[in-house]
């Protein structure tokens, strides 16, 4: 079983460690889209590429520094690991959730759950927060929530979804995460729909959202994880880039921007390996593999 793709909680999308050194990247047809207002079918958000002029209302990302204490109940077999409100939500492998504080430190972890999260039954593919619920969406394609409250999770209730949508709304190889009331589906051929979600939790019908193709894979480029921010999403790829795009309306988005440019901080690259990338007050939270946490402060 694949182990459940999450970004946090664009799971908005990171490395551990520092960025602390700058790396040079790659050169290559991103100036195209400098340049240029066409849309191409090239890739955007993996391609290495010159430094971009950041504008003032694009993101922009510091330096990381690390936020004393560590993440617990890590072993690599994680479902899933997240942000919701003022916390970092580890699900392990057994379907047990813990929550850490995240304030000038990290607390230590509370057990959570006293349901199991995305075991037994139909096994699962994504794992996600959305509003105060924690959405569980299985390899049927099934989409299960789990109320919080203060006395931990309440057993799994089915979504239903409309009545024209059926329960297909991603193809095996999407990219799949939350945004604001929706959720998102991004294709290999950067094709970008979303489905709403009503307050009463039911899933609208799949619709296109426009603008310049996301590719997620160029030759050795690839995409580590997408973490959805405010109203824009965040991918960093396995070279230290961070790109962002911000949604411009319910079925709109601008052109893919770098966050990090040519003398930025690379994140996920040095240091102890990443594990989980994460975005929560302003900050993307880079979680490695012995727990440590190291935030980039974004800003526009």
């Amino acid at each position: 079983m694949k182990k459940p793709f999450v970004i946090l909680s664009l799971s908005l999308l990171i490395a551990a460690t520092l960025g602390c050194e700058p790396q040079s990247v790659e050169e290559n047809s991103m100036q195209n889209m400098e340049n240029t207002s066409e849309v191409t079918t090239e890739n955007t958000y993996v391609k290495s590429s010159k430094s971009s002029r950041i504008k003032k209302e694009e993101l922009a990302m510091d330096f990381a520094q690390q936020i004393p204490g560590k993440i617990g109940h890590l072993d690599g077999k994680e479902l899933a690991v997240f942000t919701m409100d003022d916390k970092i939500i580890v699900i392990n492998s057994n379907g047990v959730a813990y929550a850490h504080h995240i304030g000038e430190s990290i607390g230590e972890g509370i057990r959570i759950s006293n349901v199991p999260i995305g075991v037994g039954g139909v096994p699962a593919k994504f794992i996600f927060p959305l509003r105060d619920q924690i959405l569980v969406v299985n390899q049927d394609r099934e989409i299960l929530r789990h109320g919080t409250d203060r006395l931990g999770m309440s057993f799994a209730k089915m979504v239903p979804f409309h009545p024209t949508q059926g329960k297909i709304i991603w193809n095996e190889e999407d990219y799949v995460f939350p945004l604001g009331n929706r959720i998102m589906m991004i294709n290999k051929s950067g094709g970008v729909y979303a489905s709403e979600f009503s307050e009463d939790y039911q899933v609208g019908e799949k619709y296109r959202v426009w603008g310049s193709p996301m590719g997620l894979e160029n030759g050795d480029v690839r995409i580590r994880a997408l973490i959805p921010y405010n109203n824009s999403v965040i991918a960093v790829n396995n070279m230290g880039e961070v790109w962002a795009v911000d949604f411009l309306s319910e079925t709109t988005y601008g052109r893919p921007y770098i966050l990090n440019g040519r003398h930025g901080p690379s994140v996920g690259v040095y240091g102890e390996p990443a594990a989980h990338f994460l975005a929560h007050d302003e900050k993307i939270l880079v979680i490695n593999v012995k727990g440590e946490v190291w935030a980039h402060q974004i800003h526009r």
